[in-house]
């Protein structure tokens, strides 16, 4: 694996070169040092999309639904719960690693303190069913319980960083659940109704109509909205494709932009603008302008010193 990533690496330099030939020079690479961070990025941009497509083809232990086993991973129930046919579950999961993340200390410990009730067994866990059932119960229990949340080990992933355990407000955790809730009940009331097809809609126009959709879905902002519905696509549980960047609102991903293709953070690139540049070389690239997206916007943090980020 580590030797196709390095050709990878080779590939993708190759074809940045062929895009400056075609279209135009990515000014805030011309440095050598930066233009190996950003393929760099690029890369590990590559492997954050392949890395759903290698658990997919995985075999994977029960365990890893279970909040009181140390197997837990809601990405990786996902799929058992998928494999059995428990969808409703399985879109669940996928929601709460979208809305937690990954804690680069504690892992996956706010899903698991939330999702099983402090070790509960599992008829008192909140599983989508009964959660979907008593949205405000969830609500109440877990403004009783955030302090003692908080005391666990745990935390928000890299992309979700700004969120909060609130229950109560209209930006945190409780409100996150609740209008999720909402929104799958004014869509049919199952969540493979609400993320299914309809007849003769491509799946970048389902992606672009969901996306809208999900406005109203508490601290689901442009990056947790994204996220979303890219784990759904990537689960295979939504047929759908980003049909660009959406980058209104965008802050890290507009500096991305600015930076690789005008050298200058301080540029007057719009945000449309940006979108259709990342469009553009996603296609040259031969990868999806979401790829290009992450990449720019973790590059810009650190372009001459590569980092590794992670979700």
């Amino acid at each position: 694996m580590r030797l196709a990533y390095e050709s990878l690496s080779s590939v993708l330099a190759v074809r940045i070169a062929v895009f400056e030939k075609q279209h135009e020079a990515l000014l805030g690479i011309a440095d050598e040092a930066a233009r190996g961070v950003f393929v760099q990025q690029l890369v590990d941009s590559v492997k954050r999309e392949t890395h759903f497509a290698q658990l997919l083809a995985r075999p994977l232990s029960e365990s890893v639904t279970d909040p009181r086993s140390i197997d837990f991973d809601p990405l990786r129930a996902a799929i058992v719960h998928k494999r059995n046919e428990h969808l409703g579950e399985s879109f669940w999961m996928a929601f709460l690693f979208t809305h937690f993340g990954k804690s680069r200390k504690y892992a996956w410990g706010y899903p698991r303190v939330v999702y099983g009730r402090f070790g509960s067994e599992p008829v008192d866990w909140w599983t989508w069913e009964s959660v979907y059932s008593d949205p405000t119960a969830f609500q109440y229990w877990l403004h009783e319980s955030r302090e003692r949340i908080q005391a666990e080990p745990g935390g928000f992933g890299n992309h979700r960083k700004y969120t909060s355990l609130d229950a109560l407000g209209d930006r945190g955790t409780g409100a996150a659940v609740v209008t999720y809730t909402e929104f799958v009940a004014s869509r049919g009331g199952t969540q493979e109704s609400t993320f299914g097809s309809v007849d003769g809609e491509s799946p970048e126009a389902r992606f672009d109509r969901l996306y809208k959709a999900m406005k109203v879905n508490g601290s689901f902002g442009r990056t947790a909205k994204f996220d979303h519905l890219t784990t759904l696509r990537r689960l295979g549980l939504a047929n759908i494709r980003p049909p660009h960047t959406y980058m209104e609102g965008a802050t890290g991903p507009l500096k991305g932009a600015r930076l690789l293709f005008d050298g200058d953070l301080q540029s007057s690139m719009t945000r449309r603008e940006a979108q259709e540049k990342f469009v553009t070389l996603g296609g040259a690239l031969e990868v999806g302008p979401d790829i290009v997206e992450d990449a720019a916007c973790n590059w810009q943090k650190s372009p001459l010193a590569y980092k590794r980020f992670t979700l």
